[in-house]
């Protein structure tokens, strides 16, 4: 029954309710109803129904009235048997132990400016988090902000020097600042083929992919993508160019790390097969 505490449905909202049960059922049976007149099953027998109807409206109802509705009560059920699968599979990874690392508390850049030194930050946070099965999976933003990184022989901000219109000067001080970048990346991975887990290497456990959202920023062209793939057990040690005018999806690399994880899938959004090139190991 309702709690006390809550205000019962008022006629008006039971006799709508109720109409649109009824009327709701009645269109579905009359749709697929048996050719040879058999009942359809259901998974709760009449009384049951009767009572949930009671105590969701707080009203009798003569559910012999009512036709049967088997598809209906499946996908209730289903769903039902869904979530308690899913809150079973949470508590058992709660129980789980998790392996112990001795590391420091993070700490914060000194300069809220020095965005290439607080990279560092979330990144050995995700290594921590994979080492320990924390998460099974991360997904990691970076913006480009307007600070000046605090590298020799930068005096333009990092967006800026992004739009360098082929600037020598600007490209000069953008190498610097995205070599730091790439370092901070590479100590990343590096985190991750140091850890063992279960008498391997947590890189080796791990997909860690890797890119920018344009090919050009100068121009904001976001066609030819820079990607890097790491870990997961597939054939690296190669770079994959393909025509840069009849572009391959990079969602054909998706559905490459899809089949890595045992998916069944052949496309991911615009992406058909799986990458030209790239093979497990």
């Amino acid at each position: 029954m309702p709690p006390a505490n809550k205000p019962r449905p008022t006629d008006v909202e039971r006799t709508m309710i109720l109409a649109w049960l009824t009327s709701g059922l009645a269109a579905k049976d009359a749709a697929k109803a048996a050719a040879d007149g058999r009942a359809r099953h259901r998974r709760l027998n009449r009384i049951e129904y009767a009572n949930t109807i009671r105590d969701l409206l707080g009203v009798a109802l003569d559910v012999e009235a009512l036709p049967e509705d088997r598809d209906r009560l499946d996908q209730y059920f289903s769903a039902v048997r869904d979530v308690e699968q899913r809150l079973a599979s949470g508590q058992e990874w709660v129980r789980t132990p998790k392996p112990k690392v001795a590391v420091a508390a993070p700490k914060d850049a000194a300069d809220p400016a020095d965005d290439l030194t607080r990279l560092r930050l979330p990144l050995d946070l995700a290594a921590i988090a994979f080492q320990t099965d924390s998460t099974r999976f991360i997904t990691l933003y970076v913006s480009q902000s307007g600070h000046v990184q605090p590298v020799p022989g930068v005096s333009v901000g990092f967006h800026g020097l992004s739009h360098h219109s082929q600037d020598p000067d600007k490209l000069a001080q953008l190498k610097p600042v995205q070599t730091r970048q790439v370092q901070a990346l590479a100590a990343f991975l590096n985190q991750l083929r140091t850890a063992k887990a279960n008498g391997e290497t947590v890189f080796d456990r791990t997909t860690a992919l890797i890119g920018a959202a344009m090919g050009n920023a100068s121009s904001h062209n976001g066609k030819n993508l820079p990607i890097l793939l790491a870990g997961g057990d597939f054939k690296h040690g190669q770079h994959l160019a393909f025509d840069a005018v009849n572009n391959t999806p990079l969602c054909r690399l998706y559905v490459s790390i899809l089949h890595r994880f045992g998916s069944a899938a052949e496309q991911f959004a615009t992406g058909k097969g799986t990458l030209p090139g790239l093979e497990l190991a």
